[in-house]
């Protein structure tokens, strides 16, 4: 990850008490700035990267053969109420944060299932170049849903791995 040392690379919580979240700078260079007040009346600045991926990216999940099946059969895309599933923390299997985990290497990721998903991002979305990982559910829920309200839809966490916490770019099986 050249490049990363001006930005940070961990969000943990956009409690709106004490965190504003707003996104600066034009297309190419567009950033998400995050302040909080801390006790004592200071506050901390977060400045995290966004990034583009384009119409037709195409990315690769591993897993069980009844996932499979069960996404195809509801019309090659997985549902809201699973990617809400997906998007709270499970503890120790989520490394990366809450959200359904994609990579764009084919291969990075067999050892997580028997079978093959491959998604074809339906638009050009908006990601934060971080790693997103509340540590309660009720952290996770606001923190996602804020991302969401300004138009992140996920998360590129290492080299090739991606996690979503929207149905949208599930939506292209």
């Amino acid at each position: 990850w050249q490049g990363m040392a001006d930005t940070d690379t961990q969000l943990s919580d956009l409690d709106p008490k004490t965190t504003t979240a707003r996104i600066v700078g034009a297309e190419e260079a567009r950033q998400l700035v995050v302040e909080t007040r801390v006790p004592g009346g200071e506050r901390t600045r977060q400045v995290f990267t966004i990034e583009s991926l384009p119409k037709g990216f195409t990315m690769f999940h591993w897993t069980t053969e009844e996932n499979q099946k069960r996404w195809l059969a509801q019309g090659g895309k997985i549902d809201a109420g699973e990617i809400g599933f997906l998007s709270t923390p499970s503890g120790d299997r989520q490394a990366y944060g809450p959200g359904w985990y994609v990579s764009e290497n084919p291969l990075d990721s067999k050892s997580f299932g028997v079978k093959a998903v491959v998604a074809t991002m339906p638009d050009e979305i908006s990601i934060l170049r971080a790693t997103v990982n509340p540590d309660t559910p009720e952290k996770a829920a606001r923190t996602l849903q804020k991302l969401r309200e300004l138009g992140i839809l996920g998360t590129h966490v290492n080299e090739t791995w991606y996690t979503f916490f929207d149905h949208w770019p599930a939506s292209r099986l």
